[in-house]
């Protein structure tokens, strides 16, 4: 499950809901199994893939070097052999050498190879690409233009040896090269400028322990068991299905209803009365590692399109700190934790989860909602309020539109209630929803002042396209926080082997962001997963919510 740790965003998980329209599956079903999902993936393709959908697919179908698994007591992740057998530290940590299994074939019966791993990172790291996954690439040796030189970087010993050379030692390395492996024989006659349009993209040739079996967009993606696979075994299912159900209400009672058997995000209100009688549907909350927050461009949008990214200047509402500080206390974010997820959430302070227990800062408070405290900020910042009752300075007036994606229960209650609470201090608010493609691709260009969005954190400490100051590698940088220090620390902490040195970095780095509040961060999550008993082998934890997909089976 590397890629979709990796998401973010990171890599980085996004948690968008979009439109469309299911079909009804009979529950009358062996060996196989159901998921309601809300949205469709965008590709199948890990070089430019961002949705939870398509990053749990992808998991599920490609090969990697590596899997990882996290240690939930100390919050530390570990790596064991994939399509690699074993693997080796030498160079003073510098360059790893992997050993890889000869057995393993891609699904139309080519064997893989070391030159699979090397054409994959080569297209990983073209700046020409532009994958969303260059961030992964870092570390890696550059040429005189700054970006990763690849021949160096990565030594094809023979088909079964392969050697990664990094700039540096550091703790990620490993996570860095458990990307998904593709299949070089069928990229490499691929164009580059045709990469995003190919129907591989929708039509991938893995080597996991599922493969595609069809895709109806808006619809159903169904999966069916790879007989070939060795990575690490064919699935013991003969299909997984992901039903594209876009309504929750329609989602969670098909559930209960049996037409489906597995989902997420069930609200507390349905976890509680599923579990208050005799159901054969067993909830189970993951640990926290999803995160709501909103986003406040930090940089002025419209001159920043204007220019194609030449020009950054402080957005006339959210460029400055103490403006963004008074936002944050005007939300009643403790209310709104309880009133949506009681027990299974709490307030977030900052941008590292409690799950990494030795970088969290417990200390540090989150703000409390003190409006008054709000205004008092506002009016020091220049906002008075105008003859509407709404704050004006010389050249604005304090109104903006939130966004947020359609058929996103939660958001839409989110910013009702946001609305409600800034409009106690004289700010307007609108609110409109746009589809979830549609919503992601604006975020990716800036194009918006302010939204709701949800994160899964990755299982890796390695965040600097979230929060990364260059926005041609941070992709994930919606809204465009942009700090030295922070930087200098992402850098550090990047290629620290110790936790413990490593730990007062990200206890500072927390404190920063407490300062500048580039977001309003609202609640860690615990996401609430709904299994049917039938579905055996099924384990829910922190990885998500396909992890290990290859074991389940149905009774």
């Amino acid at each position: 499950m590397k890629f979709l740790y990796r998401l973010l965003i990171i890599s980085v998980t996004i948690i968008f809901a979009m439109s469309g329209c299911s079909e009804r599956t009979e529950p009358d079903r062996q060996d196989v199994v159901i998921i309601g999902i809300p949205g469709d993936a965008d590709t199948f393709n890990p070089i430019f893939a961002t949705g939870v959908t398509a990053s749990q697919i992808i998991d599920l179908i490609y090969p990697s070097l590596v899997h990882s698994d996290f240690d939930l007591d100390d919050g530390t992740i570990s790596y064991q052999p994939s399509l690699s057998k074993s693997w080796e530290h030498h160079n003073d940590n510098k360059s790893i050498t992997f050993d890889l299994r000869t057995d393993a074939v891609w699904e139309d019966g080519t064997t893989i190879t070391a030159q699979d791993v090397y054409t994959t990172y080569g297209l990983y790291g073209n700046p020409e690409v532009g994958s969303v996954r260059q961030d992964a690439l870092e570390n890696f040796l550059k040429n005189e233009a700054g970006t990763p030189d690849i021949e160096q970087s990565i030594e094809v010993v023979n088909d079964s040896t392969i050697t990664f050379h990094f700039e540096s030692a550091y703790t990620g390395q490993l996570f860095d090269v458990g990307l998904p492996i593709l299949p070089a024989h069928i990229f490499e006659t691929i164009p580059k400028e045709d990469l995003r349009t190919h129907s591989i993209n929708r039509q991938p040739v893995g080597a996991g322990p599922f493969k595609l079996h069809s895709w109806t967009p808006q619809q159903s993606i169904i999966l069916e068991s790879n007989e070939s696979s060795v990575l690490p075994q064919p699935a013991k299912l003969s299909r997984l299905i992901f039903q594209i159900i876009p309504d929750y209400q329609s989602r969670i009672s098909q559930l209960e209803s049996g037409e489906i058997d597995m989902m997420d995000d069930i609200s507390v209100e349905d976890a509680e009365r599923i579990e208050g009688r005799d159901s054969p549907v067993q909830i189970t909350p993951m640990p926290e590692r999803r995160y709501y927050f909103i986003g406040w461009n930090n940089i002025h949008t419209r001159a920043f399109a204007e220019s194609e990214g030449q020009t950054i200047q402080p957005h006339p509402l959210f460029g400055n700190p103490d403006v963004r500080k008074a936002l944050t206390l005007a939300i009643n974010r403790e209310e709104m934790t309880n009133a949506f997820f009681g027990d299974y959430a709490r307030v977030a302070g900052g941008p590292i989860p409690p799950v990494f227990r030795w970088a969290y800062d417990e200390t540090l408070e989150p703000h409390p909602y003190d409006p008054q405290r709000a205004s008092e900020l506002l009016e020091n910042a220049g906002w008075q309020v105008d003859d509407t009752g709404v704050l004006h300075n010389e050249n604005n007036r304090f109104s903006f539109t939130m966004m947020i994606p359609s058929g996103d229960h939660i958001r839409s209650m989110m910013a009702s209630t946001i609305q409600q609470q800034l409009s106690e201090i004289n700010i307007e608010m609108n609110i409109e929803q746009v589809e979830g493609a549609v919503f992601l691709q604006n975020l990716m260009q800036k194009s918006y002042d302010a939204w709701i969005v949800g994160f899964m954190f990755p299982l890796e400490l390695q965040i600097e396209n979230l929060w990364g100051s260059d926005f041609n590698t941070a992709h994930f940088n919606f809204v465009s926080f942009r700090n030295e220090r922070v930087d200098e620390i992402l850098a550090r902490t990047r290629v620290l082997f110790d936790p413990e040195e490593a730990a007062p970095l990200w206890m500072e780095f927390q404190r920063i962001f407490h300062q500048e509040q580039p977001v309003t961060f609202l609640c860690w999550v615990s996401n609430i997963v709904g299994v049917h008993e039938r579905v055996k082998g099924k384990t829910v934890d922190i990885h998500g919510l396909t992890h290990r997909a290859w074991e389940w089976y149905t009774e």
